[in-house]
């Protein structure tokens, strides 16, 4: 009997060894065979899932983006980039339409019949689109030359004129122009709201916080309420933004031509506005030290009813981010970066108390199900590069539901093992 076990036991080392020496150690080309899994955005019915994967070309030096759609259960996977090539920044509707961004401009693509509905058509370019939830507007950024708004020809011209003249230059005489690769340049950023009926282009507001250049607070800059009246955005009345963090969420009502600063009595920043489902609250992040760039991020309700604001998180000691509201707005979750995590917590708006959601996980990204019963998030461990996964929040149990890099983590060879992760 013993010698049925010894021999047992000589038989798994020398299987382990075998496969082992059928795979490598880990190194920089591997590092660009990674496939870069975005954060799930989930439908507003919950059945699906959208997201994005992006691989490296090292030789070429480039990067490949392809755009797919899938059932909650990773069933059903559907490769949207082969229909749409090119096909981007995905999400949906209230009824459940997808949009994403192709070229530019922003597209409606039908999961039915494979048909993609070109929705603007905008010589500047359209960033970061949201669509209101009558399917009405859209709202999105562009940069355009001031003396031109939205005329697409006034525009055209004066870029060719500037791309083309026999001086390639220009003066810039205050800060912020450049940030990092982004320049701003002899164009505005401006708030651009399109009204699908009508076919038509207002300019709603120009400030550099709507610009790439201005990266402090990171998004969203701008949210239609649900009733779809009302158009939320972040700006600023600073004249110098280069040495002031002090910005403001303003209301814009749709129709009309004044905005409402709601929190002018903060001189420090408000921003990443995300309005409650049943239209009562308008969630966002806040510093309270003027001019103080790492002052810790909490999270804060404006009340549309009362018009008052409330910090929830002050007794929190983390900076958060990312906030969703759960589907009856009495909870709002969010990430914030605690002793080398990234995990998901959540707040109670009534009794501020704060639960963690999820364990010690680095969260890239996440949605909550409207039962509040699982979570759809993207996470890294130090073994494993990001995948998809469904939480059950009851349960505390993980699901992977994407497998794009299986067959690059099969060959390799990880010194650190997963109590590491």
């Amino acid at each position: 009997m013993n010698i049925k076990r010894y021999f047992l036991f000589f038989l798994l080392i020398v299987l382990s060894l075998s496969l082992n020496a059928q795979k490598k150690a880990f190194t920089i080309d591997d590092l660009y065979k990674i496939k870069n899994v975005s954060t799930p955005v989930l439908s507003n019915s919950g059945e699906r899932i959208a997201f994005s994967v992006t691989e490296s070309d090292l030789p070429k030096s480039k990067s490949i983006n392809s755009l797919y759609v899938m059932n909650t259960n990773g069933s059903s996977l559907i490769s949207v980039s082969d229909k749409l090539p090119g096909a981007n920044s995905p999400f949906w509707s209230a009824n459940d339409e997808l949009y994403v961004m192709n070229k530019g401009q922003l597209y409606k693509f039908s999961l039915e019949t494979n048909e993609a509905i070109q929705i603007t058509d905008f010589y500047a370019g359209v960033s970061d689109p949201i669509v209101s939830n009558d399917g009405r507007l859209v709202a999105f950024t562009a940069d355009l030359f001031p003396e031109c708004g939205t005329d697409n020809d006034c525009n055209k011209k004066l870029d060719e004129s500037s791309s083309n003249g026999p001086v390639q230059a220009y003066i810039a005489d205050e800060l912020l122009f450049r940030h990092w690769t982004d320049y701003k340049g002899e164009k505005e950023t401006f708030l651009v709201l399109f009204d699908v009926k009508e076919n038509k282009y207002q300019t709603i507001t120009s400030n550099d916080v709507l610009s790439g250049t201005y990266m402090l607070a990171g998004g969203p800059k701008f949210a239609f309420s649900p009733d779809s009246r009302v158009l939320s955005y972040v700006s600023t009345a600073e004249k110098n933004i280069a040495s002031s963090t002090n910005t403001d969420i303003f209301l814009f009502p749709i129709g009309g031509k004044e905005a409402v600063n709601i929190t002018d009595a903060n001189d420090a920043l408000d921003a990443s506005i995300v309005y409650s489902p049943d239209g009562k609250y308008i969630a966002y992040r806040t510093h309270l030290i003027p001019g103080f760039e790492a002052d810790r991020f909490r999270v804060a309700v404006y009340n549309t009813q009362t018009l008052l604001s409330e910090v929830l998180t002050e007794s929190f000691d983390y900076t958060t981010d990312d906030l969703s509201w759960s589907a009856d707005s009495k909870s709002i979750y969010f990430t914030a970066n605690a002793q080398g995590y990234n995990p998901v917590y959540k707040v109670d708006v009534q009794s501020k108390n704060i639960i963690k959601v999820t364990d010690d996980k680095s969260v890239r990204g996440y949605q909550i199900s409207k039962d509040e019963q699982n979570l759809y998030l993207t996470f890294t461990t130090i073994e494993k590069p990001g995948e998809i996964y469904s939480y059950n929040v009851n349960g505390s149990e993980y699901s992977q539901i994407t497998y794009f890099n299986k067959n690059l983590l099969k060959k390799l060879i990880y010194v650190l093992q997963n109590k590491c992760g």
